[in-house]
């Protein structure tokens, strides 16, 4: 995981925004293996690995 605080918090920025990723979103759904409560953590975990791709 090459994503730090800085990636996680601009994850959060976007998400006070009203942004997200669709396509990621999906496969947070499928990753969370049903559990809701835990789509969110996948999403932000996933998104903030794209940012820190860049």
């Amino acid at each position: 995981m090459k994503a730090n605080r800085l990636h996680i918090g601009l994850v959060l920025s976007e998400l006070s925004n009203d942004f997200i990723d669709e396509d990621l979103m999906k496969e947070a759904k499928i990753r969370s293996l049903g559990i809701k409560s835990t789509v969110l953590a996948h999403y932000i975990i996933l998104r903030s690995e794209f940012h820190s791709n860049l």
